[in-house]
């Protein structure tokens, strides 16, 4: 939707000049405490966005990582991997005489924090590494060139209950396999010479027939997770058994994600036809969609008047015409970004100080099923003329305040936004909602003239 400033201008003096005042809400943040009794408010603005998609994001090395498969109805399919490499601490020798009873991987996972069929059961496929992960590069979603084309195991399972009550996947690992590892003496003295050797893991997952199957949150610092070798110290069954762990954590440990990202057709011609962002608008964490935002109210006009903007409000009302029935958590928080003459993302002034970031908001309203954006001191800049308006992506992430311009390789994404660490969905109202439509509301000040 495309609007004239000729058209605009004069719609905008008119809404100023017919206003009422509302001394009910007022901010000192921005505007002289002085014109206090000036505060106006305009409500209801319009809105316009579509659904875009990432080609993909990076994945930095943090303990929480996902696993899973999962056909979402509403977006389309999911298949999340992990990259990862296992480290040991000391030096080991099992004894010749060792036997491998079994040998499996463990990730242990929060069983209130998925996306799908909490119960499903996945296929689990397990591919050595053919080249070493390095601690200090970036990997990106898409990134899965680094494993072996013939697994080492592939395994089907639901999560199930340790006897600490964790809830964990547990992934069997082939017996000979393990058995090489168990009494590979010469590369079990230091972690540099071990993981020469044995240089990681990719663990992906799939569904089975085509069923909603899950994605987990997996904990790779915690105390199950690991490769873990169940042996004997001889070849008798009275012999003891003993559990060795291969841990994921360590100060070489890497661990990343991938995504591969099917989305449902309704998304692909969203992608391609802004229009039809007016009857839904899809956002999907781990880099899969984001939303692109105009606010065509959002002019120059400091040649006509000015004004003061004590509170810039947009608002994006989630649609409850789709229910999730507890199986799709919604994010906790989003985030508003501008987006700058060569379309990368930019931040918005109000992000800039913690002050103002605190402000901000884009937290999840619960109570009234919505998210709101206070970009106040955004929307004073483009009014004034200091910054033009060429619109707002709305993604899920977390950003640092105290930011730096600094951008993820050679792409439009900021890398202090971090894209990797959500997966929840929400689906907003369009802007042929009657009642739910995005909107923008504005609280200000006008300067008077005399």
């Amino acid at each position: 939707m495309k609007f004239s400033l000729k058209i605009i201008l004069p719609i905008f003096i008119l809404f100023l000049i017919g206003c009422k005042k509302d001394h009910s809400i007022l901010g000192v943040d921005v505007q002289p405490s002085v014109d206090d009794l000036n505060a106006e408010h305009i409500n209801g603005l319009p809105v316009t966005a579509h659904t875009l998609p990432y080609d993909s994001i990076a994945s930095f090395d943090t303990q929480y990582k996902f696993i899973g498969s999962n056909n979402d109805p509403y977006f389309g399919r999911t298949d999340i991997g992990i990259y990862l490499n296992t480290n040991i601490d000391r030096t080991l020798d099992f004894g010749v005489n060792s036997r491998i009873t079994s040998a499996e991987i463990i990730l242990a996972v929060d069983p209130l924090a998925f996306a799908g069929d909490k119960f499903a059961s996945l296929t689990y496929s397990v591919f050595a590494l053919h080249d070493n992960l390095n601690i200090d590069s970036l990997y990106y979603t898409t990134d899965a060139r680094h494993h072996y084309a013939t697994p080492i195991s592939v395994y089907t399972t639901s999560f199930t209950v340790a006897d600490n009550a964790q809830a964990i996947i547990s992934i069997k690992i082939d017996s000979t396999y393990a058995e090489g590892l168990l009494h590979d003496i010469p590369n079990l003295t230091d972690n540099a010479t071990f993981q020469a050797k044995y240089k990681g893991y990719y663990i992906a997952a799939s569904l089975q027939n085509n069923e909603e199957g899950i994605i987990y949150t997996a904990n790779l610092d915690d105390d199950l997770s690991g490769l873990h070798l169940h042996y004997r110290t001889g070849p008798s069954t009275s012999d003891s058994l003993i559990n060795q762990k291969f841990s994921f954590t360590g100060s070489t440990a890497t661990r990343y994600n991938t995504v591969k990202f099917s989305p449902i057709q309704t998304l692909k011609n969203q992608f391609q036809d802004s229009i039809l962002g007016a009857t839904n608008l899809y956002l999907k964490g781990m880099g899969m969609t984001k939303l692109k935002v105009q606010i065509p109210f959002l002019v120059n006009h400091s040649d006509s008047f000015k004004i003061a903007v004590n509170r810039a409000e947009l608002v994006l009302n989630i649609d409850p015409g789709f229910v999730s029935a507890g199986r799709y958590l919604t994010p906790p928080k989003l985030l508003l970004l501008s987006i700058d003459s060569i379309g990368r993302e930019s931040y918005a002034q109000d992000l800039l100080s913690s002050t103002d970031y605190s402000r901000f908001d884009g937290a999840y309203d619960e109570a009234n099923n919505r998210y709101v954006f206070n970009l106040a001191r955004e929307a004073q800049l483009i009014f004034s003329g200091k910054k033009k308006n060429r619109g707002f992506y709305v993604v899920m992430a977390n950003a640092d305040v105290g930011l730096t311009y600094d951008y993820i390789g050679d792409g439009k994404q900021l890398k202090t936004v971090r894209r990797d660490l959500n997966y929840e969905r929400v689906i907003f109202a369009g802007s042929s909602n009657a009642t739910l439509k995005p909107q923008f509301n504005l609280n200000y000040i006008r300067f008077k003239n005399d």
